[in-house]
């Protein structure tokens, strides 16, 4: 025997989703403070807070890509919701190539030269792309 219940649009919240980059954090969490520009010594954290979810499964891929159009980094995450709001996330922290710490003494943007400008990330849900945001990054 089964048991349905409607309930009118309004009382339904749809699922909805914030996307941000931050490069706060205490303890690993990134913070909610947004920011667009960071430095090239920053962890910048790609945020999503996922509302009214429906409880299954979902897989989150959020990819970064520098600035000459390249991409560097994806990640993969998979999760069910178990509240109304829900926060993953993902970070990325640039490094310096092998030999660049030296020359960092005398430039602070020796081996990051090709991370600074507009990075572009995209964040995709079970295969759609939910939303692409850029950020920049200032040395």
């Amino acid at each position: 025997m089964f048991t349905s219940v409607s309930f009118a649009a309004s009382d339904v919240a749809s699922p909805s989703h914030k996307i941000y980059f931050t490069a706060s954090a205490e303890h690993g969490v990134p913070g909610v403070e947004p920011a667009n520009q960071f430095d090239c010594n920053d962890q910048v954290y790609t945020v999503v807070e996922a509302s009214n979810y429906p409880k299954k499964d979902y897989e989150v891929i959020v990819t970064w890509t520098d600035p000459s159009g390249r991409e560097r980094e994806r990640t993969n995450y998979s999760f069910v919701p178990r509240q109304e709001l829900t926060r993953v996330w993902s970070w990325l922290r640039l490094h310096r190539g092998a030999g660049a710490a030296i020359m960092s003494v005398f430039d602070s943007t020796a081996g990051l030269e090709g991370f600074v400008g507009e990075w572009t990330v995209a964040v995709a849900v079970n295969g759609k792309v939910l939303q692409k945001q850029s950020f920049e990054v200032l040395c």
